[in-house]
């Protein structure tokens, strides 16, 4: 289904809010009223957060259809250069960096801000706005603070708290629904056409991070033996029966690496001839909030900046957010699945792709029992509603 038709409602409500808020931000690049050393850190952020304005709006009218090929990875790599490779290492997604520059407690704060602003490329490819101007709405709210008084961490952090808060609703229930509600298929079709291996440009269109590896698997894979690449994916459809699979037939989820389309599509085929319905999601890091970690980051190139951001949350939640989340999860699971399991199990090509127990276990230990009972709670849910196994999730909590 086209989005921009699913989303026209929501978009023509917060259209006004949108407007204002590109608005506002324009006006930072012309006040310089922030003072050094986070003039730079706004000014950058707003110069990034405009030009995600410029892409929603082409892809909206269809300018780019036409476009030369090469423009795909040009643009892929504008909106994720900051965060990965050797220029991570100075941009403010690193909170080492930003701790250098912006002091060691306001610096991992407005590292966390960078974050949340880089949350909204998958939702710039998928045509809705109300997750982008929440977003822009909150990097507002933080400016106008360090424009008209002298700033603390326990104010940013306040600010960042109920904006993750307030928007439990929308970020939550969006990430349920791609697991649940087939309406959302845009990551699905973009899924078959890359496996179908014609046009490479294709991996750009995800709205999620590509790396040259992936590319590069994705070649390999295009020029494969036929017979290889069955094999592969049967490796990988036995190994989630022992595991993820729990289920004997009905629909499961189904998510590969980008550049592992042909493996996967095969796997779907096999499991679709033993009596499984097979829907595509997209294998993204999400944070406990239901915000994209890194924008759709899940990729080798981009583990340092998951890693960073690893704990984000241990910065400002407290068992009331986490209870307000998991309320928020069960009620959207009841709601898309209509009170019954919504997948008989998961499958992740490769099966390493899907997040273990065992990574899990750092950022346990580094939190605290709220954390560690709303990972438990959660991993029930999944459990019930989606049918996965104990080791992999496709809710990934980081």
């Amino acid at each position: 289904m086209d989005y921009r038709t699913l989303f026209k409602e929501d978009n023509d409500r917060i259209r006004e809010r949108y407007d204002l808020a590109v608005w506002r931000i324009e006006q930072i690049l012309e006040e310089h009223s922030v003072c050094p050393p986070y003039d730079r850190f706004f000014e950058e952020n707003a110069r990034w957060i405009l030009m995600c304005d410029r892409l929603l709006t082409a892809l909206e009218r269809d300018e780019l259809e036409s476009a030369d090929p090469s423009v795909w990875p040009q643009i892929h790599d504008r909106l994720y250069e900051t965060m990965y490779g050797s220029k991570m290492q100075d941009s403010w997604g690193n909170p080492d960096y930003a701790k250098r520059h912006l002091g060691n407690e306001l610096g991992p704060y407005l590292s966390c801000l960078y974050g949340i602003i880089r949350s909204i490329i998958p939702a710039v490819w998928e045509y809705r706005r109300v997750p982008i101007t929440v977003c822009m709405e909150l990097f507002i709210e933080i400016y106008n603070d360090f424009e008209y008084e002298k700033v603390t961490a326990k104010m940013v952090r306040r600010a960042i708290y109920w904006f993750i808060s307030d928007y439990a609703d929308e970020f939550m229930t969006y990430k349920i629904r791609e697991l649940t509600d087939q309406r959302l298929d845009r990551y699905e079709r973009i899924f078959w056409e890359a496996a179908d291996g014609q046009n490479e440009m294709v991996l750009y269109t995800y709205g999620m991070f590509v790396s040259d590896s992936a590319v590069c698997r994705w070649r390999r894979w295009r020029n494969a033996d036929k017979t290889e690449i069955e094999n592969r994916a049967q490796e990988c459809v036995r190994a989630a029966k022992q595991t993820t699979l729990t289920g004997s037939g009905g629909r499961c989820l189904l998510s590969c690496y980008i550049g592992d389309e042909p493996i996967a599509a095969a796997a779907a085929k096999q499991l679709g001839a033993e009596g499984y319905d097979p829907f595509v999601i997209r294998g993204s890091v999400f944070g406990v909030s239901g915000l994209s970690k890194g924008a759709g980051l899940l990729e080798d190139g981009c583990m340092a900046y998951i890693q960073a951001h690893r704990g984000d949350i241990l910065y400002y939640a407290d068992r009331a957010l986490y209870e307000r989340y998991f309320s928020v999860a069960q009620s959207t699971f009841e709601k898309y699945s209509s009170g019954q399991p919504a997948a008989s199990g998961y499958v992740c090509i490769p099966l390493s792709s899907g997040t273990s127990c065992e990574e899990h276990k750092e950022f346990l230990e580094c939190g605290n029992v709220h954390v560690k009972d709303y990972c438990a709670k959660m991993a029930a849910l999944e459990q019930k509603y989606l049918g996965t196994g104990a080791q992999t999730s496709p809710i990934v909590l980081v």
